[in-house]
């Protein structure tokens, strides 16, 4: 006898098993979907926040470090924000709310239901309650968003002249 002959047979035995392995089954397709249907625009956002300001540490590690190819070595993003110089007001100002950003985006990178809330951000905060006084946070995302344009504005590489001005006007504030 041909082992097709007899699947209906097994099956028939075993259908409490297979009722089993369904409802199983089930449970876990709904939590799959639940995980593939998460809101992903914030995710999707967070990340390129993260490889906005990225692209601007890199810019200014090299800029910084003329001799090392920033682009070539394989260093994460931690690590680049602990290349940044303490003695430079702009990044030292801005470098708490980078490490939060990266503390964030991380969150997101390991927990599939992550969630964030205002005062998980207050380093970027703190930052902006400095460069947009003016404006009230209620999301997450509109923080985050922001403190980004700040972050990469602070990290552009200028003209000597305008790093020296901006070094003068950090000093006359501390």
């Amino acid at each position: 006898m041909r082992i097709i002959d007899r699947i209906e047979e097994v099956v028939q035995r075993h259908k409490k098993e297979f009722e089993n392995i369904e409802e199983e089954f089930n449970k876990q397709n709904k939590k799959y979907k639940s995980f593939l249907y998460q809101d992903h625009d914030f995710i999707g956002k967070l990340l390129k926040f993260h490889l906005i300001t990225e692209y601007y540490i890199n810019e200014y590690l090299q800029n910084k470090y003329k001799d090392v190819v920033f682009n070539d070595v394989d260093l994460r993003y931690y690590q680049k924000l602990n290349l940044l110089p303490a003695n430079d007001y702009r990044v030292a100002f801005i470098k708490p709310g980078l490490k939060q950003l990266n503390r964030v985006r991380n969150k997101f990178s390991h927990n599939l239901g992550a969630t964030v809330e205002l005062g998980e951000l207050n380093e970027m905060l703190n930052v902006l309650g400095i460069t947009r006084k003016e404006t009230k946070y209620k999301e997450p995302e509109q923080v985050i968003e922001e403190f980004t344009t700040v972050a990469c504005t602070f990290l552009i590489v200028s003209p000597k002249e305008i790093n020296d001005l901006f070094t003068k006007l950090f000093e006359e504030l501390s």
